[in-house]
């Protein structure tokens, strides 16, 4: 027997599930202090990427949504972002880093902007990014005329988004196969823990246009 993790849950459940003594690989997340194999796509670099795709477009004023703490994915997102920030001298703004859920607990339905509004947001996940497009609609803005929003993922509500996201797209097959494979050698091989990445895609819908008075 084995156990595939999908998503970081709270370590009291994860001390509860590695103390039964099963191999277990983490799916999409990580945790430095466990003892365990894990298999991510490259966070840190897709939200670089995403930001600085934003940066291109000449967006300068670029807030993040998500609980920057809540997994090791949506941190990792929000270091990239930084990154770019900063390789492109772009002070961070603090007021627009946007929760998009409860500690803990359930996403946030109400989701509140600041009045000093930024030009472009980098959402953690697609969802998040989903329905910040609404709530931007909802708020009087348009989507990306006024405000350009990315994603993160790639599932089907980007394709089916009104605007189509542009968003990071996971290999999602590849991770769930180089799970089975590392959790399956690991079995056989009581080797240390693995630290695997699977590769990931650009990809540009139609969420993003330049500010306004910006040059394309």
């Amino acid at each position: 027997n084995a156990l595939i993790m999908l998503g970081q849950i709270g370590h009291d459940y994860l001390d509860m599930i590695l103390g039964v003594g099963l191999p277990v690989v983490f799916l999409d997340f990580y945790d430095e202090h466990y003892h365990v194999d894990s298999i991510v796509s490259d966070s840190y670099y897709g939200g670089y990427l995403l930001t600085d795709y934003l940066i291109s477009k000449g967006h300068r004023r670029i807030g993040f949504v998500g609980n920057v703490t809540e997994t090791s994915s949506i941190h990792d997102r929000f270091m990239g972002y930084i990154k770019a920030l900063m390789e492109h001298g772009i002070a961070y703004r603090k007021d627009w880093t946007l929760a998009d859920r409860e500690p803990n607990g359930p996403l946030i339905t109400d989701l509140a902007f600041p009045p000093d509004m930024a030009t472009a947001f980098v959402c953690n996940c697609d969802e998040a990014a989903f329905r910040v497009v609404s709530a931007l609609k909802e708020s009087g803005y348009r989507v990306p005329e006024d405000i350009s929003v990315v994603g993160y993922d790639g599932i089907s509500i980007a394709r089916y988004a009104v605007p189509r996201l542009t968003t990071i797209r996971q290999d999602t097959q590849r991770l769930a196969e180089q799970g089975v494979e590392v959790l399956l050698r690991g079995i056989e091989s009581r080797r240390g823990p693995t630290h695997g990445v699977v590769p990931f895609q650009l990809v540009v819908g139609e969420s993003v246009c330049p500010p306004a008075g910006a040059a394309g």
